[in-house]
C-alpha cells in the first residue's frame, strides 16, 4: 500500500497570539508554548497550553495547537479531542477543521478528513487554503481518486504557485498511473521551488527503479536521505535495491538504518531478515523475521522466509510447520533461492 506523510506547515500555519487586553500574563504563557512547539519541545508545550486552558477554557487558539502539539507527538486520539474542543468554541477556526483533517488522514479515515478540509476550505477568512487543498489532494490520492487528487493540486497550485508541496503530491499521482516522464517533470518542479524537499526525490527513486536504472535510483534516495536522514522509506527503499544488484551487505544496513528510525515497520524487518538469509546468516535472518512476523502476523512471505531460515539451519521439523502456515495464508513459494530475492514493498513514496 502507498503511504504518505504529512506536511510540517501544521504547525506553521496553526500559532496563534492572543491579544485580549488585561491577560498579559496568559499571552505569555501561551507564547511561551508556541515557542516550545517551535523548538519541538511538545511535552512541554501542552503543559503551557493547558496552563492557559486552566485560566480560560474558552481559549480555541490553545485547544488547537495543543492538538499540534499532540500530533507532533503521534498522540492522534488525543489530537482529534483537543481539536474537537476548539472547534466546539469556534467553528470557524479552518486552521482547527485543517488539522483535524490531518489527524483523520493519517488515522486512514480519508473521507472524514476530505470533509474537515472542505469545512476549512470554505471559511473565508483562512489564510491557507492552499495548504488545506493540498491536504485534500493526499486523502483523494489514497483513495485512488486520482483525477480528483490532480485537480486539488491544482487548485493549490492557483492559489500559492511558489508552493513544491502540490508539485510532489502531482508527481505520485502521476507515478501511481504510471505515468513516469509527467512524474519526474512534476518532482523536478518541486525541487526547483524547494529544493529542501525530500519527497520529489524519493520519488524520483522509485520511477527510477521501476526503469531498472538502479544506479540513478540510489542517488536520488540518497539525496532524500541527505534532506532527511529520518525518512525511513527512502532507507528502505535504497535496502530494496542493493539487493536486486546482490549487494546483500549495504542491503542490510539500509534496513538497519530504516529500522532505527520506525522499529514497528514489518516489511523492513522482512527485507532485512531476507538480505541475512542471503548473506547465510541464518540466526540473524530468524531474528528479524520473527520480529516481522510479530508485526505482521499474516504475512504470508515472512513465514515462507522463516522455513527457509530453519531449513537452512537443520531445524526441519520446525521449518515444515512454518512452511504449513505460510501456504495456510497464501505463499506458494517453497524454494529458498526464490523466496529471498523477494523484497517486501513497492516503493511506497511519502510525502514530507
Amino acid at each position: 500500500m502507498k503511504a504518505k506523510s504529512i506536511f510540517i506547515l501544521w504547525l506553521m500555519s496553526t500559532i496563534f497570539f492572543i491579544s485580549t487586553s488585561g491577560q498579559d500574563i496568559v499571552d505569555d504563557v501561551f507564547n511561551k508554548g508556541n515557542t516550545l512547539c517551535d523548538q519541538g519541545k511538545y511535552d512541554e508545550a501542552i503543559r503551557e497550553y493547558d496552563r492557559v486552558i486552566k485560566f480560560n477554557p474558552f481559549i480555541a487558539e490553545a485547544w488547537n495547537n495543543k492538538g499540534v502539539a499532540l500530533i507532533n507527538l503521534e498522540k492522534y486520539d488525543a489530537a482529534l479531542k483537543a481539536l474537537d474542543k476548539a472547534i466546539e468554541i469556534d467553528s470557524g477556526m479552518a486552521e482547527a477543521w485543517n488539522n483535524k483533517g490531518n489527524v483523520l488522514y493519517v488515522q486512514g479515515k480519508y473521507e472524514e478528513s476530505i470533509q474537515a478540509y472542505d469545512r476549512a476550505i470554505s471559511i473565508d477568512s483562512f489564510s491557507e487554503l492552499a495548504e488545506a487543498w493540498n491536504n485534500k489532494g493526499n486523502a483523494l490520492d489514497a483513495q485512488g481518486k486520482y483525477d480528483e487528487a490532480i485537480q486539488a493540486y491544482n487548485k493549490a497550485l492557483e492559489i500559492n504557485p511558489q508552493s513544491g508541496a502540490p508539485w510532489c503530491g502531482k508527481g505520485d499521482v502521476l507515478y501511481a498511473q504510471g505515468k513516469y516522464d509527467e512524474a519526474i517533470e512534476a518532482y523536478d518542479k518541486a525541487i526547483w521551488i524547494d529544493p529542501l524537499l525530500a519527497g520529489p526525490w524519493n520519488g524520483k527513486g522509485a520511477i527510477f527503479y521501476a526503469q531498472s536504472k538502479y544506479d540513478e535510483a540510489i542517488r536520488a534516495y540518497d539525496r532524500a536521505i541527505k534532506i532527511d536522514p529520518q525518512l525511513t522509506e527512502a532507507w528502505n527503499n535504497k535496502g530494496n535495491i542493493l539487493m536486486r544488484l546482490n549487494r546483500y551487505g549495504e542491503a542490510v544496513q539500509a534496513y538497519s538504518k530504516s529500522l532505527t528510525i520506525n522499529p514497528l515497520d514489518a516489511d523492513a524487518w522482512y527485507n532485512k531478515g531476507a538480505a541475512l538469509i542471503n548473506l547465510e546468516k541464518y540466526d540473524e535472518a530468524l531474528s528479524a523475521l520473527n520480529k516481522s512476523i510479530e508485526r505482521n502476523p499474516r504475512d504470508a512471505k515472512a513465514w515462507n522466509s522463516k522455513g527457509n531460515a530453519l531449513k537452512a539451519l537443520g531445524r526441519i521439523t520446525e521449518a515444515e510447520a512454518v512452511f504449513a502456515r505460510a501456504k495456510e495464508l497464501g505463499s506458494s513459494i517453497l524454494d529458498a533461492s526464490e523466496d529471498t530475492s523477494e523484497i517486501s514493498s513497492t516503493f511506497p513514496i511519502k510525502r514530507v
